[in-house]
């Protein structure tokens, strides 16, 4: 199975160089963008291609996938998980 990495500030310094080392190492990269971010997929060059040439589209806003993720945190946080 392959490992699946979520890089929360992937247009960033750091994030750029994880995303390079993970898919070098066989990782599936999925990164999170802000909207006020977009303009930086360019210094991601070919990995911002993936929405181009797979046809990708967020199924959900920005906002609404942090919403989830909170929840999702504060209800593992509640059962003691």
């Amino acid at each position: 199975m392959i490992k699946t990495a979520l890089i929360t500030g992937i247009t960033g310094q750091d994030g750029y160089y994880l995303s390079h080392l993970l898919l070098n190492r066989g990782y599936r990269v999925v990164g999170l963008v802000p909207p006020h971010r977009q303009p930086n997929l360019t210094k991601l060059g070919t990995l911002a291609k993936a929405k181009i040439n797979l046809g990708w589209e967020p199924q959900v806003s920005f906002e609404e996938l942090l919403e989830k993720m909170v929840k999702t945190d504060l209800e593992r946080l509640k059962s003691g998980a």
